[in-house]
């Protein structure tokens, strides 16, 4: 069934990745409203066999003005 707020265009980066660790930001187009994009920031914990033993999502809904905000916010970290 597809889902009728999301267009699955995904997008992903990893941040991070370890043996023990990964955090990777995945977004996707909203479809209402369409100029929103959903923002998930993952972070994956493993065992000494790489098996995954913790998961964290943070969910964020942002419009243009908000994703510009943040991405200036990290494009001038010193």
């Amino acid at each position: 069934m597809k889902n009728e707020n999301f267009n699955l265009n995904t997008r992903q980066v990893t941040v991070t990745e370890t043996p023990s660790f990964k955090m990777s930001i995945k977004v996707n187009d909203m479809l209402r409203p369409s100029d929103t994009k959903a923002v998930y920031w993952v972070r994956e914990e493993f065992d000494k066999d790489g098996n995954q033993i913790n998961e964290s999502v943070y969910e964020f809904f942002l419009n243009p003005e908000e994703m510009n905000t943040v991405s200036k916010f990290f494009t001038n970290i010193n």
